[in-house]
């Protein structure tokens, strides 16, 4: 009588496990035994609870808005959003994706992905290592594109005394707005800056290596306009003042 392979039944039986395992924490009916599921439900609070002062920490302003649903959140993140990485805090990465879902936006303002994206984005730029510079842009440095003006919900949110129903009730229009995050290579201190599509269209061309003249020449010719290069001057010398470009 032939037998079959151990080492496969073993594999088998093991991914078995781990399926019946995955429905538990996923609030599915499952056959795993009672005191398993007891035991995996104290390990599964503290993954919870480990999840959730990781988030409070990065995301001190979205945790503010989202107040009581937080736990339930925790809970939903935890189980649809696995970590793509080792790294602890990169389990904190896909916060903003869960925030955009259809069903779950409906029930919070409407900037709140953008804010958990902007939150997110600054952690990255702290944790970020050194780099060498490639150009003459600042080496630590990221582009967003928001929905919402952000930069102006993040003042807002620091300064008033509204309490939690008045800012969940809040949307505000649609108003995109590009904001260049960046490590400041002098003061070593997380910055922000808020680029108009004129800027950013300097900025990379910056970042790709281009020289004063050429970038006024296709400046001019991308956004049809006849502005003096001493005009161009000041805007890099502004850049240049915030740290932005580095000699």
């Amino acid at each position: 009588m032939r037998r079959g392979n151990p080492g496969i039944k073993i594999m088998n039986q093991v991914y078995q496990l781990q399926q019946e395992i995955q429905k538990f924490m996923l609030g599915q009916p499952t056959e795993l035994p009672e005191q398993t599921k007891s035991e995996l439900s104290v390990y599964y609070s503290l993954v919870v609870s480990s999840l959730s002062s990781l988030m409070q920490n990065i995301y001190p302003l979205s945790r503010k808005i989202i107040g009581e649903d937080w736990d339930d959140l925790m809970r939903h993140y935890q189980n649809n959003y696995p970590s793509k990485s080792a790294i602890y805090n990169r389990l904190a990465a896909d916060f903003y994706k869960l925030l955009s879902e259809e069903d779950l936006a409906e029930n919070f303002p409407n900037f709140l992905s953008d804010l958990a994206r902007y939150e997110w984005t600054e952690v990255l730029i702290h944790n970020s290592p050194d780099l060498a510079a490639s150009s003459k842009l600042t080496p630590v440095h990221k582009i967003e594109k928001f929905s919402y003006p952000v930069t102006q919900v993040i003042e807002y949110l620091k300064t008033t005394e509204d309490d939690i129903e008045s800012l969940r009730q809040t949307d505000i229009e649609e108003e995109s707005e590009i904001v260049f995050f960046y490590r400041d290579h002098e003061s070593l201190k997380n910055r922000s800056f808020v680029l108009s599509n004129t800027t950013l269209f300097v900025i990379e061309a910056i970042g790709s290596g281009k020289g004063l003249e050429e970038i006024h020449q296709s400046f001019c010719a991308h956004f049809g306009l006849k502005i003096e290069l001493s005009a161009l001057e000041k805007l890099i010398g502004d850049l240049q003042e915030a740290n932005i470009l580095i000699d």
